[in-house]
């Protein structure tokens, strides 16, 4: 058999779950993490709405929709001239996806223009925002 001595490593402590004798509650770190990482996803998202609004040129804004199984997107475009120059959409995941747009003045006025085609007669969505994006930088 093998001699020599071993050591015991140290008991593990939880410094989190130290009682109130110890200074720290756990309770108190947690909700502190859990703030923190709150603030965190706040930050991240409004970078990314940042940088989507740079790239596309749409500020998008999201609410839930009447039903709750639906969103609703409200569109504006940085070329828009007035903040009531927006299009809506409601997007129902659980409903295959479906993507319909909310009567707007501007969704009426664009849909009657060359972009509607795009999503009458393709189906295309993206086709119509790059229409939408175009006919309003030409204004």
């Amino acid at each position: 058999g093998g001699g020599g001595t071993t050591t015991t490593p140290a008991p593990y402590k939880d410094r989190g779950s130290l009682d109130s004798a110890g200074g720290r509650d756990s309770t108190v770190d947690a909700q502190k993490l859990h703030s923190r990482l709150k603030e965190q996803f706040r930050n991240q998202i409004a970078l990314f709405r940042q940088g989507v609004y740079l790239i596309t040129g749409f500020k998008i804004d999201m609410s839930q929709g009447g039903d709750n199984d639906s969103q609703i997107f409200t569109v504006r475009s940085v070329y828009g001239e007035r903040e009531e120059d927006h299009l809506k959409f409601k997007w129902s995941p659980k409903k295959k996806n479906k993507l319909d747009m909310l009567n707007t003045d501007m969704a009426h006025l664009l849909m009657n223009g060359a972009g509607g085609v795009y999503v009458t007669q393709r189906g295309s969505w993206p086709g119509f925002m790059a229409t939408v994006t175009l006919q309003l930088f030409d204004q």
